[in-house]
């Protein structure tokens, strides 16, 4: 678990270095919540949110968080899902590069699942009356994200070119 931690936090530090590299004129930010990064144009104040999974090598989906989808939906415009598959070593700059796969409208292909999810949220506390509640042990929803989703995701160099776009940056 612990080699696992340490990867992840590799591969977020590498997108925070490449991103920085890119003179997208934006501040990076890493934060705790819906998003691991928050890309903010420093001329316009304009947001971008990106989530990265580092998922193994035999993994053929991801989890998504009802907080991070939330934060898609709502944001499907400007919220991006980042997939890159982790080997048995930490990456470099080179290996972020050519294998990170974003998914640039995964608040569109998460709306679906998300608003249903909300719906039971919503059945489920009405059937609750004054005495009798209904409980689960675990209530938190996840969403997985199969490989198919990603597989044809946008790469490192095309999802800059979309960022440059989102951002005006000339």
């Amino acid at each position: 678990f612990n080699f696992k931690f340490q990867l992840g936090n590799a591969i977020e530090e590498l997108f925070k270095e490449v991103i920085r590299n890119e003179n997208l004129n934006c501040i990076v930010s890493r934060v705790d919540g819906a998003q691991d990064f928050i890309l903010r144009s420093s001329s316009n104040g304009k947001q971008y949110y990106v989530e990265i999974k580092s998922i193994g090598i035999n993994s053929d989906f991801v989890r998504v968080g009802r907080s991070q989808a939330r934060k898609a939906v709502e944001n499907s415009n400007s919220y991006s899902l980042c997939i890159v598959r982790r080997h048995n070593s930490i990456p470099d700059r080179g290996y972020f590069i050519a294998n990170s796969k974003f998914v640039t409208d995964i608040g569109d292909k998460l709306k679906k699942a998300y608003n249903r999810s909300e719906e039971i949220s919503r059945e489920i506390s009405s059937a609750n009356s004054e005495n009798i509640h209904l409980d689960f042990d675990d209530p938190r929803f996840k969403f997985r994200v199969k490989e198919s989703v990603w597989a044809n995701g946008t790469d490192y160099i095309n999802f800059i070119l979309f960022l440059k776009d989102f951002f005006k940056v000339t």
